[in-house]
């Protein structure tokens, strides 16, 4: 029961940043469209809520584990292309979170 307050209230902090929200058991996952020219605002905006998420966290006794955290680029192989190692990373305020292994086929 306690989780699902949670999920709301997250969902509720991952919205005001225009960010997708997707919560199951207790992993949550958040998902943002863009285009390739816009990766950096897009991932200023992740970075942020990020970090609205970990305040939240920390308010509630909670912690994010960036070891289980990670970040995944879906694309085609030429889009991913275009992005450097540094586009493919996130660094909220708990640590970097690198991008999933490679997965081939234009996921990166």
């Amino acid at each position: 029961m306690k989780w699902i307050i949670y999920a709301a209230e997250l969902q509720e902090i991952v919205t005001q940043h225009c960010i997708s929200f997707h919560g199951f058991a207790d992993d949550s996952q958040l998902s943002k469209g863009m285009v390739v020219s816009d990766i950096q605002a897009g991932k200023r905006a992740m970075t942020n809520c990020i970090a609205d998420i970990e305040n939240w966290c920390r308010y509630r006794g909670l912690k994010l584990n960036t070891d289980k955290s990670e970040v995944l680029l879906l694309g085609t192989r030429q889009q991913i292309a275009k992005l450097s190692q540094a586009d493919k990373e996130l660094a909220p305020q708990s640590g970097a979170l690198s991008p999933s292994r490679d997965l081939s086929g234009g996921v990166a």
